[in-house]
């Protein structure tokens, strides 16, 4: 008769040990991953508050250390960093005020009325502290503070100032909202160019910026702006690049959101029009 030796037999205990200890977590895992899909299924607005009430204190953790992180990083900047960057600021203000007075020609030559339109007046709406954006939410959206209760719903439309449109509300919650922005990919937004009346579909690219496929004769430059098909003309994005290399009949367009999505704080989220 053979005998294990007792070594063995510590040695095949252990791992029958590990073995049920890892069936266990496995099946404590799919149980768990269950469960979050039921609640996200049948009680979606409990599941999304719980979630927001969760990640809230996080995201605020999250923008304090950012803003000691920046802080510590001015106070370490060199001297020469600092020239550098001064001189910078300054060919970038040359630049913004040659830009303005090209502007402003090109202003002087609109009819009264498309200049009227151009300059929407104050909307009415409710401002939302974004508490969540890009890179941190996924897909090209910002999750607002405000919500139902103060009159937030879906389908509101989402400015930045009181002319940048950039997207709508999807989902609206008691005490919070979502936001996802039209440069979200895989959505399309139909837009005109503001100085020819000619539309265009923008193909969101994710990060604010859009894509277009235009003919190489189309009225199109760089700088141009793009806005919404409602008589407000409410801009979407600004051209900011364009590709005519290809050997086809085609161009490329970029285009972006005018404004910084990943340092966007507040948005105006206005009833849909």
């Amino acid at each position: 008769m053979n005998y294990l030796p007792k070594n063995n037999v510590l040695f095949s205990n252990r791992n029958s040990t590990r073995a049920r200890s890892g069936r266990w977590i496995f099946v404590f895992g799919i149980g768990i991953f269950v469960f979050l899909f039921l609640l996200r299924t049948f009680f979606s607005p409990f599941f999304s508050s719980l979630i927001y009430k969760m990640a809230y204190p996080f995201w605020q953790v999250r923008g304090a250390a950012a803003v000691q992180s920046q802080d510590l990083s001015l106070g370490v900047t060199s001297k020469s960093t600092l020239e550098n960057q001064i001189q910078s600021l300054e060919d970038e203000n040359y630049s913004l005020k040659a830009s303005n007075i090209e502007l402003t020609a090109e202003l002087a030559g609109f009819s009264n009325t498309t200049l009227a339109a151009t300059i929407a007046s104050k909307r009415q709406g409710v401002l939302a502290k974004v508490v969540s954006r890009p890179p941190y939410a996924p897909f090209d959206t910002f999750v607002l503070d405000e919500g139902q209760t103060s009159g937030i719903t879906e389908g509101g439309d989402a400015y930045v100032g009181d002319n940048i449109f950039i997207g709508t509300v999807t989902e609206s919650e008691k005490d919070h909202s979502t936001v996802t922005l039209f440069s979200s990919g895989l959505s399309t937004t139909q837009a005109v160019v503001l100085r020819t009346g000619e539309p265009v579909s923008l193909h969101g690219s994710g990060g604010g910026n859009f894509e277009m496929t235009l003919p190489k004769d189309f009225d199109i430059a760089v700088g141009y702006f793009l806005t919404d098909t409602t008589k407000s003309q409410s801009v979407i994005a600004s051209v900011y690049s364009i590709d005519t290399s290809s050997l086809g009949s085609f161009k490329k367009v970029y285009a972006r959101i005018p404004i910084n999505v990943f340092e966007t704080d507040w948005v105006l989220i206005s009833p849909n029009q």
